[in-house]
């Protein structure tokens, strides 16, 4: 077995907490890689990198589609960032007239977006270490294995409650968007392990001028919060979106 190899079958291993003492005695961590005529600072033994490495892209379908939709010049924000793959992607897409906004509340992934972004000589972005919520304030982020740092979540089931907590601070996306000049967006990208619902409320009146949303929906986590997938779909709709596929994803599309 290679070292690609070993990295994978780590990621296989359950329980995480011994995948992670494994990850420690085998000395495997972030590097360098080639992939795809860029270079990108992963971990080979997380679900992110070891998928990226072995099919030189990462969500394939949804990639397609949302960089499909983006020009240069448009702004495209990056609601749960995770390591910048969807960020430094439309980072190329825009062009230097662009604007892309990754944010993100994890504290151990900030250096990774920011080398991800330095590698790929990409200046048109500007980091925001922060959740989205209703309203400003402070929450606990529990914080998954790095097998799966995209997993951590702001939301406490049964699963997480013995996970290791980072504070997070929190910002209504209306905030962001003034304290970064943003009254329209081309495209978002929400992907926040069940606090779909919050970035939404939080967005104030961008919500109606963000063309397009991508929301990944997370029912479980939705439900630990008294909330259901119906009404994420309920309140876009209530804003005047349409929910259409590209792709093989949801879209919700609106006339600005």
């Amino acid at each position: 077995m290679n070292r690609a190899q070993l990295a994978r079958w780590l990621t296989r291993i359950r329980p995480m907490e011994l995948a992670e003492l494994l990850k420690k005695l085998l000395g495997i961590g972030y590097g360098e890689f080639e992939v795809g005529g860029r270079t990108w600072y992963l971990d080979p033994a997380s679900d992110f990198g070891s998928r990226l490495l072995a099919e030189k892209s990462y969500e394939a379908d949804a990639t397609e589609a949302l960089l499909s939709l983006l020009r240069p010049g448009d702004v495209f924000l990056d609601i749960g960032a995770n390591e910048g793959w969807y960020s430094v992607r439309a980072a190329e897409r825009v062009g230097e007239a662009g604007q892309v906004i990754p944010i993100e509340p994890q504290a151990r992934l900030w250096p990774v977006i920011i080398r991800n972004f330095q590698l790929n000589r990409l200046h048109n972005y500007r980091l925001v270490p922060y959740a989205v919520g209703a309203s400003e304030g402070f929450l606990e982020i529990h914080v998954y294995p790095s097998i799966n740092s995209g997993a951590s979540s702001l939301v406490s089931q049964a699963r997480t409650r013995a996970m290791p907590r980072q504070k997070a601070g929190i910002l209504p996306l209306a905030r962001i968007a003034q304290l970064h000049g943003i009254s329209r967006a081309r495209l978002a990208k929400i992907d926040v392990e069940g606090f779909e619902l919050e970035v939404l409320k939080s967005a104030g009146d961008l919500l109606g001028r963000i063309e397009n949303i991508y929301v990944e929906l997370h029912p479980e986590q939705l439900r630990a919060l008294g909330q259901s997938p119906a009404d994420v779909e309920r309140l876009l709709e209530e804003k005047g979106y349409r929910k259409r596929q590209l792709s093989g994803i949801d879209l919700w599309t609106v006339q600005c």
